[in-house]
């Protein structure tokens, strides 16, 4: 996985509106209608990638692909290389593999940074491979999830409990142990974008560069909680 473009918004003042927040709707708990694959997004990069390799000793190439990353140089944060699960590799600080050989359990990542209360932010990722297994989740959490309490154990970490909100490669949202549905599926070559309103508390996801609707409204806005940015996944080889 790749961040092409990590910006913090510093300058907005309140009730001021972006493109970031322009369709506030919510889907309904029901849940989407149509078949599966009417569900699944498109690519929004088609990059070639290589094969996979399945072999145990030889970890997984991923071609470097440029789609999507000419929007801004700006690095507000990079992946935590010091916090990291141990099966996560991380070159330059924004690309990374989780279980390069292969998973047995969950990998947590979060940002080297918390995000700043009173602000909005917004960061995009780059899905490289395609994904499979229990679940791949993108969002955010305080700084009381402890990223390696799931190292053998499969699972949807991010939204276990109230400490963490995560939207699913499945196109399911989860908080406090709830599951519902959200957005579109999403695997290889999507651009998955993250809005963060702290002065609201307002979660958004984008797919492609488009809003899948407001997510959830509850972020805590003490200024004393510490919230990150992280990914969660427990497929091998995933980028």
């Amino acid at each position: 996985m790749y961040i092409p473009e990590i910006l913090t918004r510093l300058s907005m003042s309140h009730g001021q509106r972006t493109a970031c927040s322009a369709t506030d709707w919510l889907m309904a708990a029901a849940g989407p209608s149509g078949s599966s694959s009417e569900n699944r997004s498109v690519p929004f990069c088609n990059c070639e990638y290589p094969a996979v390799t399945r072999s145990r000793h030889t970890a997984k190439k991923v071609e470097r692909c440029r789609c999507g990353e000419d929007t801004s140089t700006r690095l507000d944060w990079v992946w935590d290389g010091e916090e990291a699960h141990p099966d996560t590799r991380i070159t330059n600080g924004t690309e990374l593999v989780f279980h390069p050989v292969y998973s047995q359990g969950t990998a947590v990542i979060r940002g080297t940074q918390p995000l700043q209360h009173g602000r909005h932010h917004y960061w995009e990722i780059k899905v490289l491979s395609t994904l499979a297994g229990t679940d791949i989740m993108l969002g955010i959490g305080t700084d009381k999830i402890d990223l390696l309490a799931h190292r053998f154990k499969f699972a949807s970490v991010l939204g276990q409990d109230d400490q963490s909100w995560g939207y699913s490669y499945r196109g399911l949202t989860q908080h406090n142990g709830q599951l519902r549905y959200y957005g579109k599926k999403f695997s290889q070559g999507r651009i998955i974008g993250i809005y963060v309103d702290m002065f609201r508390g307002v979660l958004e996801f984008y797919l492609n560069r488009r809003s899948q609707g407001r997510a959830y409204a509850n972020l805590p806005r003490d200024a004393a909680v510490r919230v990150y940015p992280m990914v969660c996944s427990t497929s091998a080889k995933s980028s």
